[in-house]
């Protein structure tokens, strides 16, 4: 399941190397390990990788609606960015701002401050200035009190996922997992996942 993690990083490489060929190479395979697994993020994958390879909008388009259905956030966040940066140089600045205003709208949720920042300088370069409705809670404590980046651990410890896994996830360390468990564990007044997961699955319904 490697391969299409890191296929389109692989993709990229060998385009900025001027090796067309192998980046097709490369979209093949992880298109290869798609088709023998019907999952939403290794479709998205492979469709980016092939957008990628092909220099093809619509393709990374696909790619877009394919991850949208998966449960990878920051895979569709970079997607979305790969798209529009594509329409982008086909001149479609108004697709081209849409999607890069929903990376960086995910970006700012998972506090991925290095790929906010790429994707903000681009939408700059395309003369959009995004206009930033900030909504903070003046809650400190209580379930309203999470930030949306605990919140995103706190639905995956309700899933049963160890620590390890939910930064596998969600693409950060253990470390700030544990410290965004901390955080939650004392806002809401509680001391183990078990009461966690249950308190997650009482505000679902």
């Amino acid at each position: 399941m490697s391969t299409p993690v890191i296929g389109p990083d692989l993709v990229r490489l060998a385009l900025a190397a001027g090796d067309a060929g192998r980046a097709r190479e490369v979209a093949a395979a992880v298109t290869s390990v798609a088709s023998r697994n019907e999952v939403p993020w290794i479709t998205g994958a492979a469709l980016r990788c092939q957008g990628l390879a092909e220099n093809d909008a619509d393709i990374l388009q696909a790619a877009v609606s394919a991850s949208a259905r998966g449960s990878r956030p920051l895979e569709l966040a970079l997607t979305c960015e790969d798209a529009g940066t594509a329409f982008a140089r086909q001149g479609n600045v108004t697709r081209a701002g849409q999607l890069l205003d929903q990376a960086i709208t995910i970006y700012e949720r998972l506090d991925a401050t290095r790929d906010l920042a790429r994707a903000d300088a681009a939408l700059r370069q395309m003369g959009i200035r995004r206009s930033r409705h900030v909504i903070r809670s003046h809650a400190q404590s209580g379930w309203q009190s999470l930030t949306p980046s605990e919140r995103a651990v706190v639905d995956l410890v309700a899933e049963g996922l160890s620590n390890p896994q939910i930064g596998q996830r969600l693409y950060i360390s253990r470390r700030t997992v544990q410290t965004h468990l901390a955080h939650v564990f004392a806002k809401l007044h509680i001391t183990s996942r078990t009461q966690l997961a249950a308190e997650a699955i009482r505000h679902r319904r």
